[in-house]
């Protein structure tokens, strides 16, 4: 985690904008800020707490998300959170500036006992928030203002670095881990001292209102599609094959026919680029079949990110997973809830509608996380199935190399194996393979320094 510290000059620039009076207007914008992507696992997080008047951006277009969270900004946000009410008394702090943006925020919080100061002259309103005062400073909003009796209690000494946290924030941190309202930065590692982020605070937040004050998570990405525009293209079923014809660049010129085809029509992505020599991985996850950790111990290892399509099969029995995907910088894509056999265009729109976005929702209300790329199950569509996909503001990922490694009582030899991703590595080249694989396991590594030593290297599938 990087250590971020706040000059003088930056703290006044962000008063200034938190203290600006939230405007009606501000939501005609839409999504202003260009520094928070579809692809961020904090983009519904942000815009949630943004539409509710929550937060504001540091600028009219940046709302800064990796910045550290300082204690004016987190209490002005609580304060804001339960309505911006009048405080009857003026707390006791001498570095609280009459006047201030946060002035009515700390005054509240002290009259309540949300906060407590540093000292009692002191409330240290730009010291940056640490992962444990945070929470510390939530479960006082949670008991003070909520009134509410905490009573469900997670186990934070499962983390590697438990012996970190506080005593003072022992009590507060099992009931967010308990709650589902804080992660692990990673799987091992839970960083109590570390800064929280204006994104992790955004992203808690949201998880907050959902659990304690019946919010409800929103999708940001609302097309102009219609139903009528989805049923005027055709709902003939197509089977997705990438062929074996190759151009002089390796490249397999069935997946170039359907990206010139469908790639701005119905944002879709078959292959990348032949300007540049990147590559994409990708995994389906249709369940668990004990290989995902050691995948994703090899991605981390070796640095780099993959996608991971995953059904709702394997979320509901792999949270844990789907958690350390997202810790870990990949992207989870959707892949279905029903996976069915005869493929999407075999059901209605609205259907496929439903199944698509019930998996969404869960993610969204689970783990905070918006899912913005989508993979057919069997790789059967329709024009009318990728119009629905580009109504929901996804994009649609089919590949450009794939082999018969989903069957995992019939695995293909490793050499053999190895030797077909090599053989067929081309520019753009998007590569499907399946997390069930004790082979797919046991090459990736290889795969991934060969590529290296070739000059290729990995990049992230992105919906911009």
């Amino acid at each position: 985690m990087k250590k971020y510290s706040i000059i003088i000059s930056a703290v006044l620039i962000l008063s200034i904008w938190l203290a600006l009076p939230f405007s009606a207007g501000a939501k005609e914008m839409g999504r202003p800020f260009n520094d928070v992507t579809k692809n961020a696992w904090y983009y519904n997080a942000v815009y949630n707490v943004y539409d509710r008047n929550m937060f504001k951006g540091t600028a009219a277009n940046s709302f800064d998300p990796n910045q550290a969270t300082t204690r004016a900004m987190l209490i002005t946000v609580l304060y804001r959170m339960a309505g911006s009410p009048a405080p009857g008394s003026e707390a006791p702090y001498g570095d609280v500036t009459p006047g201030s943006y946060y002035a009515p925020a700390v005054n509240w919080s002290s009259e309540l006992g949300v906060v407590d100061g540093m000292s009692p002259e002191s409330f240290g309103p730009n010291l940056d928030v640490s992962r444990e005062q945070m929470v510390k400073i939530l479960y006082g909003y949670y008991t003070k203002v909520l009134n509410q009796t905490p009573i469900n209690s997670g186990d934070y000494t499962r983390f590697s670095d438990a012996d970190q946290v506080s005593e003072w924030a022992a009590q507060q941190m099992n009931w967010a881990i308990g709650n589902g309202l804080i992660n692990g930065r990673t799987s091992e590692t839970l960083c109590p001292k570390e800064n929280s982020s204006r994104a992790e605070l955004a992203t808690i937040l949201m998880r907050f209102r959902v659990k304690f004050m019946a919010d409800t998570m929103v999708d940001y990405k609302t097309t102009a599609i219609s139903d009528a525009d989805i049923y005027n293209h055709s709902n003939r079923s197509y089977e997705y094959w990438f062929g074996r014809d190759l151009d002089g660049l390796n490249r397999p010129t069935e997946p170039q026919r359907i990206q010139n085809a469908y790639g701005s029509r119905f944002n879709v992505l078959s292959i990348g680029s032949a300007e540049t020599r990147n590559i994409y991985l990708t995994f389906d996850e249709g369940y668990e079949n004990g290989y995902t950790p050691a995948i994703l111990d090899i991605l981390k290892e070796k640095g780099v990110k993959a996608v991971f399509f995953v059904t709702l099969e394997f979320v509901e029995t792999q949270p844990g997973l789907v958690q350390r995907i997202i810790d870990e910088g990949h992207v989870i894509g959707n892949h279905t809830c029903s996976h069915p056999a005869k493929g999407m265009p075999s059901l209605s729109i609205q259907r496929q509608r439903e199944d698509i976005t019930k998996l969404q929702n869960i993610l969204r209300h689970q783990f905070g996380y918006e899912m913005t790329l989508f993979r057919y199950p069997a790789g059967i569509y329709s024009e009318q199935s990728l119009e629905l996909i580009n109504s929901l503001n996804m994009k649609t990922v089919f590949w450009s190399f794939a082999y018969g490694d989903f069957d995992p009582y019939s695995q293909p030899g490793q050499g053999s194996s190895l030797n077909k991703l090599i053989n067929r590595l081309h520019p753009g080249a998007v590569y499907l393979l399946h997390a069930v694989s004790s082979t797919n396991t046991a090459i990736l590594g290889d795969f991934i320094d060969n590529a290296w030593g070739q000059g290729y290297y990995f990049s992230l599938v992105v919906n911009d």
